[in-house]
């Protein structure tokens, strides 16, 4: 079916995954960081630990091998709290990771886990909209805490 499709119809441009190019241009940007996600996309979870372990450090590694630079972040694939263990967790913290990212909704507040980091889904919007909801985002944090 591919075949017969062509490649053109496999991904739409707005779906694509980076070129080699332009994720080495974005990891010379200063306020990006890049960081690890997996080889595969498992679900952590559901794979066997000898496995996890390869997912994570071959992941991180091709990473590190198109940008020459360490990889020391992680966004866990699917991100929900079950898609990933205490096991998963270990790996991250043996194999240097500073921190991980879940899709749990949420700000980082000085006492998070920083192996269960919540983020802010932003989606498809004007960089106008954007400055605007992560400067209410921001506002709600302060004054949720209080400052």
């Amino acid at each position: 079916l591919a075949n017969w499709a062509g490649p053109h119809l496999l991904t739409r441009e707005s779906h694509r995954t980076l070129t080699n190019k332009e994720l080495r241009d974005l990891s010379d940007e200063k306020l990006i960081d890049i960081g690890g996600h997996t080889v595969n996309h498992p679900i952590l979870s559901k794979i066997p630990f000898e496995d996890q372990i390869y997912e994570i450090q071959e992941g991180r590694n091709e990473l590190q091998r198109i940008i020459d630079k360490p990889i020391s972040l992680f966004a866990y694939p699917y991100g929900y709290q079950r898609s990933y263990t205490d096991e998963t967790i270990r790996i991250l913290e043996e194999n240097n990771f500073k921190c991980a990212v879940t899709t749990t909704e949420g700000a980082v507040l000085l006492n998070s886990n920083m192996f269960q980091l919540p983020r802010k889904t932003i989606r498809e919007c004007t960089i106008e909209q954007f400055l605007e909801k992560l400067t209410h985002h921001t506002s709600e944090v302060i004054f949720n805490r209080g400052i």
